[in-house]
């Protein structure tokens, strides 16, 4: 199917919440900006996500924040100062950081509640994942980099990690073991 076109990648889907700072960005652009920023951030900032330009009916309180992104930067840099840049590069107006604290598995896209059908409810609410950022050896950034590489063809094996943990430098064992999340 990935040879055919059918599908796009095959790749290890991850929660990355705990490996980088993270916010929901807000912006504020003049209109003939908007879509030029929108692809901008799609197409060519590395650290942004979920691009999306949202309407109003009218004029509301934060009517004017139409651009809206999620934004990750590598531990030890900024958010804001990333922010900054960008919006330097865009020509945005002002931007507001909305960091999160917590996450929570609601049953939508790839934080799905293991087990639970579309549409179905469990009694329980839904537990909150914090965002602490965990520092990781060496090692688990290897292991974590060969994972997280899309599937080429040839790799859609029995045995798919083998490849992936040579790749590290670590032995199989190893390479599942810093895979498995501690939680």
């Amino acid at each position: 199917m990935l040879e055919a076109g059918v599908i796009r990648r095959v790749r290890q889907t991850m929660l990355a919440t705990k490996l980088a700072h993270g916010a929901l960005v807000a912006w504020r652009l003049p209109e003939e900006k908007l879509n030029d920023a929108f692809d901008f951030m799609a197409k060519k900032d590395p650290f942004s996500g979920h691009v999306v330009i949202r309407s109003t009916d009218g004029q509301i309180s934060g009517s004017g924040y139409r651009l809206w992104t999620t934004l990750k930067v590598p531990q030890g840099e900024s958010l804001e100062e990333h922010g900054e840049v960008l919006k330097r590069l865009v020509g945005a107006e002002e931007f507001i950081l909305m960091p999160a604290n917590g996450v929570f598995a609601l049953g939508v896209g790839h934080v799905r509640r293991k087990g639970l059908e579309p549409g179905a409810k469990l009694d329980d609410p839904a537990e909150m994942m914090t965002t602490t950022v965990v520092d990781l050896t060496q090692e688990e950034w290897d292991v974590l980099l060969a994972l997280k590489e899309e599937l080429g063809p040839d790799e859609i094996i029995i045995n798919c990690w083998d490849n992936r943990a040579k790749i590290a430098g670590v032995t199989l064992e190893r390479f599942l073991r810093s895979c498995r999340s501690p939680e």
